[in-house]
């Protein structure tokens, strides 16, 4: 992924910078009782197996410049931030967004350290 969204450079920007936001997502995935990293339960008792992902989209261009895929028993949504900001896969003239929930001072702190 990183690869491909890197290839290309013209990419639009909002007054020289590129807007993202970041949030996370669960994904249903084929059922798997032996695996208890992914197993969940419904409402009625139903087992089923489930990822969450978060992801990094850019929200001008509509491409993800990072992602990160957890299993659903560990949401760690503001974690996950984290690492894709030290891992800085994305433009240097961003400036990311997040929902509630990611309002934590080791993420501001973060933010600060990596310009």
């Amino acid at each position: 992924m990183h690869l491909f969204v890197n290839a290309f450079d013209d990419y639009k920007t909002w007054k020289g910078y590129h807007v993202l936001a970041c949030d996370g997502s669960d994904v249903n995935i084929a059922y798997d009782e032996k695996d208890e990293d992914t197993k969940r339960q419904n409402s009625n008792n139903k087992p089923f197996s489930q990822f969450h992902i978060n992801g990094l989209y850019d929200c001008i261009n509509h491409v993800f410049w990072d992602t990160s895929i957890d299993t659903a028993t560990k949401t760690r949504e503001c974690a996950a931030l984290i690492e894709m900001i030290m891992k800085h896969d994305y433009p240097v003239n961003s400036i990311i967004t997040a929902d509630r929930g990611y309002e934590k001072y080791n993420l501001i702190a973060c933010c600060i350290e990596n310009n």
